[in-house]
């Protein structure tokens, strides 16, 4: 659970009556009830607190909007972040940013309903607990080795699965992918190869010709001397 603390001064009974009742939380050693508290709020952004105060409308929209999304993106990676605090996950969306994609915590039914006719339906089975996307309409190396990369000192994030062009990658697929050069250095060396291809060709039908050449020469010669 993603967590954003603000702080406001209160009765401690009137903090703990309501926070521990909605968030199951235990009460402080030596939390006197006629104390003074700063307050602490549960301050989630709408998207990553599960949606509960959102209207009906309001859930149409943010389905509307990401299965946009979803049709617009080279690469989508499903993770499970339990575990990771506000300040992990802000170190996690920064380098994914930095990347050139987007790391977004979605609830489950929501994505299902936005994932219907995209390929991100492929991940259906996978979705439980608690799960975030990174997300890229760029280069998916790029998001992908920023996503592993993150994984290997951040042992609560767990990459599940992903959708790269299409096509269904489990987690070592996943982690495979993130070895390979970014997709401009592959298509650098792809260029360079077929560069390559003509001029070679040419050398040798070149040396075809010649031969040719000699040869019809050879033969001519002979002819005169007989």
């Amino acid at each position: 659970m993603v967590v954003e603390l603000t702080f406001r001064s209160m009765t401690a009974g009137a903090l703990f009556t309501g926070v521990k009742r909605k968030h199951g939380l235990p009460r402080p050693k030596g939390f006197l009830q006629s104390s003074l508290w700063p307050k602490v709020e549960y301050n989630f952004s709408q998207r990553e607190r599960g949606e509960k105060n959102l209207n009906r409308s309001q859930k149409q929209q943010i389905v509307t909007d990401l299965t946009a999304k979803l049709g617009q993106l080279e690469a989508i990676i499903l993770t499970d972040f339990k575990g990771l605090n506000v300040s992990t996950i802000s170190t996690l969306r920064r380098q994914v940013s930095e990347a050139g994609g987007q790391y977004q915590v979605v609830k489950n039914t929501l994505l299902k309903l936005a994932a219907e006719g995209t390929d991100a339906e492929k991940l259906e089975d996978l979705l439980t607990g608690n799960n975030a996307l990174g997300m890229t309409e760029g280069d998916p190396v790029l998001l992908t080795k920023a996503i592993v990369d993150f994984a290997k000192v951040n042992e609560n994030l767990v990459i599940k699965a992903g959708i790269i062009s299409g096509q269904m990658f489990d987690a070592e697929q996943i982690q495979d992918m993130a070895a390979l050069p970014p997709r401009d250095v592959l298509l650098g060396k792809l260029l360079g190869t077929m560069n390559a291809v003509p001029t070679n060709l040419v050398r040798v039908l070149n040396a075809l010709a010649s031969n040719f050449v000699y040869a019809l020469v050879a033969i001519r010669d002979q002819k005169e001397q007989a």
